[in-house]
């Protein structure tokens, strides 16, 4: 029987991404990263929060884990290792 995969809230860590997600939790064995206060932060709507969360996820001392996870992982959301990985959704309606 293997180990059940980790998970993060309700998603599933992307098996290619497994080795990263460890580096990621064990770089923040000690202490919580500035996200984990208000991971919705991380998740900004607007430029100005996009901005604040890359300058604060930058100053992360796992911040170099986080951003080989966000590539590992594919994240196409929200601000991961000092940038954004937000992906612009395409106007459908100037088709």
């Amino acid at each position: 029987m293997s180990a059940p995969t980790p998970t993060i809230g309700s998603a599933l860590i992307p098996p290619a991404a497994m080795k990263a997600w460890r580096a990621l939790t064990e770089a923040l064995v000690d202490s919580p990263p500035p996200c984990a206060a208000d991971p919705e932060a991380w998740f900004p709507t607007d430029d100005l929060g996009v901005d604040l969360a890359a300058y604060h996820c930058g100053r992360c001392r796992a911040a170099a884990e986080c951003g080989a996870y966000a590539d590992a992982a594919g994240e196409r959301a929200g601000v991961w290792g000092g940038r954004s990985r937000t992906v612009p959704r395409t106007d459908r309606s100037a088709a």
